[in-house]
């Protein structure tokens, strides 16, 4: 008897072993090459998009609320590549439309809609630009909430005043953590509506990009803004230097897929443990 003829007897009487280590062997090296393949492909997505959407290097929160003489005079400042400001206000949203149960909210407002600098947004579907009483859900929160355009939200104050608005539609703003991770809403109005509710006009968030990618340009960079905001008078209460090359949810992901790869080489593993059990069977 040849040794392929006792090899192939070996297999055959013990044929059930057999497939579950074909099984176990295929499913190990599908799963890495799928984790592999997918992390490839999401990495390279996410990079294009996020780059799209022209990143700020530097973005300083401040009160009283900067006016666009202002804004105009920070692009013209030595570093800068673009700025723009942005009015950001932070309310509670009814989930149940009555008052009863509450989730974080913020809405923001630009000046021009269809002449974005920083962090574009771009709509899905709905009237855009959003008009007065009007407002435009991020993507993630409008099916968070289970809402359709049309809908009206109940949204709260901080000073207890309660308004009704109007939902026309969603946009995309690939910036912002979904609320099912976040637990934040985001929505985005115009500056109209923010008159109409008893807000002053003026921005309370200034986008910064720079010139230089260098890590400590943009700090620097960063530093020069905030004093010529506090030149005027103006505190910074916060200031935030995203990673233009990196999304916020980056290190999510990535965390998620060593997982999986984990579990992908612990299949592997395992299977090659049973090919020895088989062996020596």
């Amino acid at each position: 008897m040849t040794h392929w003829t006792k090899i192939y007897r070996d297999l055959w009487n013990n044929r059930s072993r057999t497939v579950l280590v074909i099984l176990s062997i295929a499913v190990g090296v599908f799963a890495i090459g799928m984790i592999v393949t997918t992390r490839q492909a999401l990495t390279a997505s996410l990079a294009a998009q996020y780059s799209g959407l022209r990143p700020a290097d530097v973005i300083l929160q401040t009160e009283p609320l900067l006016g666009d003489d202002f804004v105009t005079s920070i692009r013209h400042m030595r570093g800068v590549d673009e700025a723009e400001g942005r009015r950001a206000m932070a309310l509670r949203i009814s989930l149940d439309g009555q008052g009863e149960t509450w989730r974080d909210l913020t809405l923001y407002a630009l000046a021009d809609y269809d002449d974005q600098r920083l962090f574009i947004v771009r709509p899905q579907d709905g009237i855009w630009p959003p008009q007065k009483g009007e407002v435009l859900l991020e993507r993630a929160s409008l099916a968070f909430l289970g809402a359709s355009p049309g809908d009206q939200i109940l949204v709260k104050t901080p000073n207890g005043r309660r308004f009704h608005l109007t939902i026309t539609g969603r946009l995309h703003d690939l910036y912002r953590i979904p609320p099912v991770i976040e637990g934040w809403i985001y929505g985005y109005v115009s500056l109209d509506t923010l008159r109409w509710m008893g807000e002053s006009d003026g921005y309370n968030e200034l986008y910064v990009s720079s010139r230089s990618p260098d890590p400590t340009g943009v700090r620097l960079l960063s530093d020069r803004v905030a004093d010529r905001i506090e030149g005027e008078g103006m505190p910074v209460y916060q200031k935030t230097l995203p990673n233009r090359n990196e999304h916020p949810l980056g290190f999510i992901i990535d965390t998620m897929l060593i997982l999986l790869g984990f579990l992908a080489g612990l299949s592997l593993l395992l299977s090659g443990l049973l090919v020895v059990n088989v062996i020596t069977a």
